[in-house]
């Protein structure tokens, strides 16, 4: 069944651009069980989502949508959301600042492939059994408590919260991390990297990850991670008693140059120029040397690119990769079309 309605997904999109013709046309389509129903234009998503209810699936298509207030516990698929300056990725983009506003005790938004233009703040009592990938966020800022949340194979550049319980933050690039409330319990940093620095009221596990600044009073655990430390922040160093380093933890201390860059650590990546900065271009692979040299205990690399599942913008729906579309029926009076999808397993 989920076959047969994507193929209607599919048939709907040629329908739209076939009427379109070469103008792009924002779409949003609501599942609802077995049915389905499309809206159109910047308000799309917003008005697939008044019609929604609890556990339906909202797609989009490529293209700019209004930013609405994300009030039901639902999923939404986008077309994608990493930019590339070729311009030859699809990616489906949120204009504005959208708010996350659950009602309390409401459970299982889901949220992947998106690019936010602005920032996104999580607003009322709590956001619950959420989880949000492969996005791209300017600032993430929740006022409300994150219980048992996942953010995943992402671009945040500053991520701020107060109170949590049982938060996964995997495979995501940010530029700073900090947090508002003491009452942060399980807060997992896993496979990340962090171009800036992490405040000194964050409370968490941090593992695999390559971080550029970490304040000396923040109470962490830190496993099997490279963090590089510059000689103006040194003296945090001898404030071992709120750090707990554990596991084989790779310091690596260097002086920061005229240019204000760590040559050491950014000769760690493949493209070093901006691996020291907030660049959403930037890939952060490492280099095959430091990918060989810096591992985990499973064997794979630290960073983003390490783990049972590395950092990949392939969305896990199907997105139509290639088509081709013949100009003629044939003899049968059938339309030939080929669709290639790809999925991230």
């Amino acid at each position: 069944m989920k076959k047969r309605l994507f193929a209607i997904v599919v048939m709907l999109s040629f329908m739209l651009a076939h009427k379109a013709g070469a103008q792009a046309v924002q779409m949003a389509t609501l599942q609802h069980g077995e049915t389905m129903k499309a809206f159109y234009g910047l308000d799309a998503l917003s008005d697939a989502l008044a019609s929604a209810v609890k556990g339906d699936v909202i797609s989009l298509s490529e293209g700019i949508f209004n930013a609405p207030t994300f009030n039901k516990p639902v999923t939404i698929q986008g077309a994608g959301f990493y930019i590339d300056k070729e311009g030859k990725q699809a990616w489906t983009s949120i204009k504005d600042d959208p708010v996350i506003n659950i009602p309390n005790g409401e459970t299982g938004l889901k949220i992947e492939g998106i690019h936010f233009a602005g920032n996104v703040t999580v607003e009322g009592d709590s956001l619950c059994q959420f989880t949000l990938t492969k996005c791209r966020i300017g600032d993430f800022t929740a006022t409300a408590k994150l219980v048992e949340g996942e953010i995943s194979q992402s671009y945040i550049k500053n991520m701020k919260y107060a109170e949590t319980r049982k938060f996964y933050i995997h495979h995501v690039v940010m530029h700073t991390i900090d947090a508002t409330n003491e009452n942060q319990i399980s807060v997992d940093v896993d496979h990340c990297v962090l171009t800036g620095n992490m405040a000194a009221a964050v409370t968490a596990v941090v593992r695999n990850s390559l971080l550029k600044n970490v304040q000396g009073t923040a109470s962490c655990a830190f496993y099997n991670n490279v963090i590089s430390q510059n000689s103006t922040h040194y003296e945090w160093h001898g404030k071992i008693t709120s750090i707990y380093l554990v596991g084989n933890t790779i310091w690596t201390i260097n002086t920061i140059d005229y240019n204000g860059t760590n040559s050491g650590y950014c000769a760690l990546f493949v493209t070093p120029s901006h691996a020291y900065t907030w660049d959403e271009y930037n890939d952060y692979k490492l280099t095959d040397e430091a990918a060989a040299q810096y591992t985990c205990p499973d064997g794979t690399q630290v960073g983003l690119y390490g783990g049972t599942v590395p950092f990949s913008t392939t969305l896990s729906t199907p997105q139509i990769i290639s088509k081709t579309i013949a100009t003629e029926t044939d003899e049968n009076g059938m339309l030939n079309v080929k669709i290639q999808v790809e999925a991230q397993k």
